[in-house]
């Protein structure tokens, strides 16, 4: 399908393919081979070549890109469960940096004894009140050099409102006392926006593109209204993306993240550089199955692949097993081993941008990004993220998505290996692992598809 002789075959255009495809399906028109993606609400064509293709999505190929060489591999620690022998143990790993998952309770100094926190990143994942364990923590920081303390503030506070279902009246004063807490601190970034919450709640790219830049420009509308400078505020912010589902769709939602807060920032700073963002990429809670830790396994492989090529700044392999309530050193040598061998033995940190040129790819990226343009208008004129939750409209459309996902496994017209495909019936039970709550109207929780589905199961019983 390019101007080339390949082994003796002639040259021909799509034309020629579709017409031939015609004639031999019996199908009617060229629009009978395209596939309808009901969960993402994209129609997908079934042929791409480069001459019809390649002028269209060139646009693609010229935008922002991460600049570092390979991406950072970070294992977790819990402050609050695990000791210093752990500590050593899991820094052995050979990872690059912390998830330092923290209740604020006990001393830290004492916890993090051995920890030269210059030579790795730390990433706080508060438990219960974020910003007082944001002060406890840098409390600790202060007695190093703050050009030392790398990484960042894993903390949404929007994830805490979806869970509690409440509106949080000092939402806008939170995050205007994290980034003032962590400006002074040039590598530790304090603003976090949080996609993955979205994802492990079960939205579709759209969705988790569409509120988490209507919650960013919200985030930037309030710091810059308060006159904070916007350099400052930008060079303070991480996106963490959680990855999970279609290979290809979630490529393209982290190439588009990029672009999308390029663009979003574009309306408030003409100087925001692109190249400064970090974006922190974890393998999701949604896509795993609470019963089967070796398929998950290789479901956060194929998900580090996205990460990867999608161009991750941070990749956080989370646990596999999922009725540990944090996981073992064994566990996390499992998680850091997938990271470190695709960079250390695959070599594909040497490769700059191994998805580009994908005709598919570019494809996707274009389509979505029309939908989310589209989709941040509307929902700009009904007054933001914020009114959205308020309205229940945000919670009330995911949740249908939700259901066409959870819908599409009972009916095996999606397949999850060990949950609706080639599972092991004696463990064919509700977890109890999980606590079996309804959500009220406003709230929105994470959780794997793969208990909803035993749920499911469970009550048609």
């Amino acid at each position: 399908m390019i101007d080339l002789s390949f082994y003796g075959f002639s040259y021909s255009d799509k034309n020629e393919w579709i017409a031939k495809a015609l004639k031999e399906t019996g199908l009617k028109s060229e629009n009978d081979f395209f596939t309808f993606d009901k969960i993402e609400g994209i129609s997908v064509p079934s042929l791409f070549t480069l001459a019809e293709d390649a002028e269209k999505y060139r646009f693609w190929e010229s935008l922002p890109k991460n600049i570092n060489d390979a991406w950072e591999n970070v294992s977790s620690f819990d402050l609050d469960q695990e000791n210093n022998d752990d500590l050593l143990q899991t820094l052995a790993l050979g990872i690059d940096g912390l998830v330092l998952q923290w209740s604020g309770e006990g001393d830290i100094k004492q916890k993090l004894y051995g920890l030269s926190p210059e030579y790795l990143s730390l990433w706080l994942a508060p438990k219960g009140n974020g910003i007082a364990v944001l002060k406890s923590f840098l409390d600790w920081a202060n007695d190093q050099a703050k050009g030392k303390i790398k990484g960042g503030f894993l903390w949404d506070p929007i994830s805490q409102v979806l869970d509690d279902g409440l509106e949080n009246q000092s939402l806008k004063e939170q995050i205007e006392k994290i980034h003032q807490l962590t400006k002074e601190y040039p590598h530790f970034r304090g603003i976090c926006v949080d996609m993955g919450t979205y994802l492990d709640s079960g939205a579709n790219t759209v969705q988790q593109l569409t509120y988490s830049m209507l919650r960013l420009s919200e985030v930037l509308k309030e710091l810059s209204c308060k006159g904070r400078d916007m350099k400052g505020v930008f060079e303070n912010l991480t996106v963490k993306v959680g990855l999970g589902g279609d290979y290809f769709l979630n490529i393209a939602k982290l190439k588009l993240t990029r672009i999308l807060v390029d663009q979003v920032a574009g309306l408030f700073d003409n100087g925001y550089d692109e190249m400064k963002l970090i974006i922190f990429s974890y393998t999701s809670l949604w896509t795993k199955s609470h019963k089967d830790k070796y398929g998950n396994l290789v479901r956060s492989t194929v998900e580090s692949l996205m990460a990867v090529n999608g161009n991750s700044d941070i990749l956080f392999v989370s646990k596999n097993d999922l009725s540990q309530a944090f996981p073992d050193v064994s566990s996390k040598q499992q998680a850091a081993n997938i990271s470190n061998l695709l960079k250390l033995e695959s070599h594909i940190s040497f490769r700059k941008d191994s998805s580009s040129g994908a005709f598919y790819l570019n494809f996707l990226m274009d389509r979505i990004f029309d939908m989310v343009r589209d989709k941040l208008i509307e929902l700009e004129g009904k007054g933001g993220w914020l009114a959205c939750f308020k309205s229940g409209l945000m919670q009330k459309e995911i949740k249908l998505t939700r259901n066409l996902q959870v819908e599409a496994l009972k009916s095996k017209s999606q397949l999850m290996v060990g949950v609706n495909a080639y599972e092991d019936q004696s463990l064919n039970v509700v977890s109890d692992n999980w606590e079996q709550r309804g959500e009220a109207e406003l709230q929105l929780r994470s959780i794997p598809k793969s208990v909803l589905f035993d749920q499911l199961n469970f009550n048609l019983k």
